[in-house]
């Protein structure tokens, strides 16, 4: 005759209970993120030739670096319009006066240009960082100028970078080389306040 055992104890069946409802959602974190790393950022592919086509790259943008950021584990940036318009005004000044730098034509820094624009108040504590790239020809596309922004080992860092938690798009029609254009000048301005 078998013999019927006590049926387990909490204690025992817990820890695997546990372990596969971990599994599970780990499984189910990983699934959405491979989809969401699958839906394309929409118009990434438009070609920039105006404003309106601009508009549409912006957000790709916005799409493209938050994608990036969420695929190395760090959480989205939150768009703030105050580092859109330092973002936008320095890219102008760039592709209109054809130079490439981190500082300002006028030799404005990033802090200067982050403040002037609203971001920053007198005695906030706050970080800035800031990418630039250009692109020409058929690269004039969300997707192209991303890919140069990417090929910069340093630019790459402060896009992954955590500590930032507000970013603002700027892109200009034209570019610093004169040479190349029409072309597209990409700024990004990363930020966090406290």
């Amino acid at each position: 005759m078998a013999r019927r055992g006590r049926p387990p104890s909490w204690r025992a069946v817990l820890p695997t209970a546990l372990a596969c409802a971990a599994l599970s959602a780990i499984g189910q974190g990983v699934a959405t993120a491979a989809a969401s790393a699958a839906t394309p950022c929409a118009n990434a592919d438009v070609l920039v030739v105006d404003e309106a086509t601009s508009e549409l790259a912006k957000r790709a943008l916005r799409c493209l670096l938050n994608r990036d950021r969420v695929a190395h584990r760090v959480r989205k940036a939150k768009p703030v319009a105050a580092l859109r318009r330092a973002a936008q005004r320095h890219g102008d000044s760039m592709a209109t006066y054809h130079y490439e730098s981190h500082i300002g034509r006028g030799g404005t820094t990033l802090r200067q240009r982050a403040r002037r624009a609203g971001y920053i108040r007198s005695g906030q504590r706050f970080v800035v960082g800031e990418t630039i790239a250009w692109a020409s020809g058929v690269e004039r596309t969300a997707n192209g100028i991303f890919a140069r922004l990417m090929g910069s080992p340093g630019h790459k860092r402060i896009v992954r970078r955590a500590r930032y938690h507000d970013f603002g798009v700027g892109l200009a029609l034209g570019a610093p080389d004169a040479r190349a254009n029409p072309g597209l000048t990409l700024v990004v301005v990363f930020g966090t306040r406290g």
